[in-house]
């Protein structure tokens, strides 16, 4: 056994740590041997994967790599820096997967800098600074302010829904729906006024990135954010306080605030906002209800 008596454990510490701090340095999955890299997502499933963005200098937006976490393989391998990424000149010239030791292009339907949905935040790229890029929207002050039709708000809110779903069917739960994180695109050429809004497009993002919306019953304050509760179910009653939000252009001072919203909005918010998760509609049953709303 290793023992601090005779200093055989102190220069096991530093034998690992050397051994480790030698394969970070060789490893060209990030600087200094490899590209300098804009962002990194790491994506649960089976198997996992790791996504990662290189600024290589002439892919616009960055170059795309996804690698999938399958041990004993080469993408398994690179991600323990037991490997590295095989020379330049065998892989792709443009966005690239790993999974396991096949290497394959990734394009068209594939291309991770394609707009999943015009109402979910798009992230352009990067700055020269290493800031990220968006879209220039609009926050919901003046936007909301100006608005008050019916057909107006069942835009917006079939734009929402077509968020939710985008991020549903990728396994992303929102957990901060609010109207606070709803932006504008102004898609029209035409300017102030009520006609005006109707070319206005709603877009989800998550502006703070806070510790989430916990207005849902079933949502917990006391633990984690795994097993806090949210879920699909509970993005379904934060589209309810969305409704709200936006009849009342505000957010609520305090959540005891009451605001009864007028027909047929109030059918959609207490379906939304039911205290048992399954009694609540799906994003699907929200959007037919959304879309069966008679507007003059």
């Amino acid at each position: 056994m290793l023992s601090d008596a005779d200093g055989s454990f102190s220069r096991e510490v530093l034998r690992l740590r050397a051994e480790y701090q030698n394969r970070r340095q060789a490893s060209n999955l990030c600087p200094p041997a490899g590209q300098p890299v804009l962002d990194m997502e790491l994506t649960h499933g089976t198997p996992p994967t790791t996504s990662i963005w290189y600024e290589d200098g002439s892919t616009p937006l960055g170059r795309y790599v996804r690698l999938f976490d399958i041990p004993g393989t080469l993408s398994g391998d690179i991600l323990r820096l037991n490997r590295n990424f095989p020379s330049s000149s065998s892989l792709p010239p443009s966005h690239f997967e790993i999974e396991g030791d096949i290497i394959r292009p990734l394009g068209g339907s594939c291309d991770p800098t394609a707009r999943c949905s015009p109402h979910v935040i798009h992230l352009l790229g990067a700055s020269v600074t290493g800031d990220l890029v968006f879209d220039k929207l609009a926050t919901r002050g003046l936007t909301l302010a100006r608005a008050s039709s019916l057909g107006m708000y069942k835009r917006w809110l079939l734009g929402l829904l077509d968020a939710l779903a985008v991020l549903h069917a990728a396994g992303i739960v929102h957990r901060d729906l609010r109207v606070d994180n709803l932006l504008f695109a102004r898609d029209g050429s035409e300017e102030g006024g009520e006609e005006s809004e109707k070319e206005t497009r709603l877009v989800v993002c998550d502006l703070e990135g806070r510790w989430g919306q916990r207005v849902a019953p079933e949502v917990k304050w006391e633990v984690g954010l795994e097993d806090s509760g949210w879920s699909e179910k509970s993005d379904v009653y934060d589209v309810g306080g969305c409704i709200k939000g936006m009849v009342y252009a505000n957010a609520p001072l305090t959540p005891q605030v009451e605001w009864p919203v007028p027909e047929p909005l109030d059918r959609v918010v207490e379906a939304c906002m039911r205290e048992v998760p399954g009694e609540r509609p799906t994003v699907g049953e929200l959007r037919e209800m959304v879309e069966g709303i008679k507007v003059d």
